[in-house]
């Protein structure tokens, strides 16, 4: 059965940093962007309020603290954690899980960072995207 190394948590916690590092202060610009752009805190407070970012099981406004939990457990496991994977003692099979979900979590963080992305990539680039948002909202509150 394959098991990850204990090595692949330095590059999740290089990374998972760069990841952190890079997106928020990319998307808050993106935002402010939206608003400019449309002169109006409407569309801003439409993409606050998406399900994407606001309503989903996995948050978008929870990335920053999932980012730094996946980082610190990462940092946790790799420099104290000396136990061999490759051996058969309990403390190696929890090591062995801690390590899944690890690997796990940042799989799941990349998801969520991906769509979020998109989503900001839509607001940005297409009008037809909002417009058709805001036709299907007007309808949903006419009915």
């Amino acid at each position: 059965m394959f098991t990850p190394s204990p090595d692949f948590l330095s590059d999740i916690v290089a990374f998972e940093s760069a990841l952190l590092g890079i997106s928020i202060p990319i998307s808050i610009e993106i935002v402010s962007r939206i608003s400019e752009r449309y002169k109006s805190n409407i569309i801003t407070n439409n993409f606050l309020n998406d399900r994407t970012v606001k309503y989903s099981p996995s948050k978008v406004k929870n990335l920053p603290f999932l980012l730094i939990i996946n980082v610190l457990l990462a940092i946790i496991l790799r420099f104290f954690f000396t136990v061999p994977v490759n051996n058969d003692s309990n403390s190696s099979s929890i090591m062995k899980m801690l390590l899944w979900i690890s690997l796990g979590y940042a799989v799941t963080i990349v998801i969520i960072f991906l769509r979020f992305w998109n989503l900001l990539l839509k607001y940005m680039t297409s009008t037809n995207f909002i417009l058709e948002k805001f036709i299907n909202e007007a309808k949903e509150l006419l009915k």
